[in-house]
């Protein structure tokens, strides 16, 4: 392999290669870039922003809590693929049912569960206007923890993504506090 970024200047490169001899030479050029964003790309502060809020703070066990998220895409131009990892609090488990009725509705075009999160698949999200959808979870055990953050991004640009804090949840054998 050989790198060429010492020639490398501002503006146009040329790459010119010579083979001699016999035979079909092979190559494959790279080339990486950066493009600053045009003014007013996007508001200030992270291309994807997610809040998740819950309906009440204490239930008993296999009591269910409501969780509503809202998700915020602060750029200009349309992206095609948003991905929300939401936190699901060890005890909890999400109904599967509330999230079957988004895909059904077209308001999330998949996801997936894990022990600790639900992966929520958003496709065509429009910048300025918020998408709303809420699901319920269900406190299997008396348990005291912390939800896992929740955070959203840009699946083409990771990095565009917000998370929002961890939630603390308590739960007894009478009742659980969210």
């Amino acid at each position: 392999m050989i790198d060429l970024t010492d020639f490398v200047r501002t503006g146009e490169n040329a790459v010119t290669l010579k083979a001699t001899g016999t035979g079909k030479p092979m190559f494959q050029i790279i080339g990486k870039y950066w493009v600053k964003e045009r003014e007013g790309g996007g508001k200030k502060g992270k291309e994807v922003e997610i809040d998740v809020a819950y309906d009440r703070s204490t239930l008993k066990q296999n009591d269910t809590v409501r969780a509503s998220v809202t998700l915020r895409y602060n750029r200009t131009t349309p992206t095609y693929m948003v991905i929300a990892d939401l936190g699901v609090a060890p005890g909890f488990t999400p109904l599967t049912e509330d999230l079957d009725a988004l895909v059904a509705e077209k308001i999330i075009q998949r996801y997936e569960t894990t022990g600790r999160q639900i992966i929520v698949y958003l496709d065509k999200v429009a910048p300025g206007k918020p998408i709303r959808f809420s699901y319920r979870l269900k406190a299997k055990f008396p348990v005291r923890v912390k939800v896992p953050a929740s955070r959203a991004y840009d699946y083409l640009r990771t990095d565009s993504g917000a998370g929002c804090r961890f939630v603390l949840v308590v739960a007894a054998s009478a009742s659980c506090t969210l």
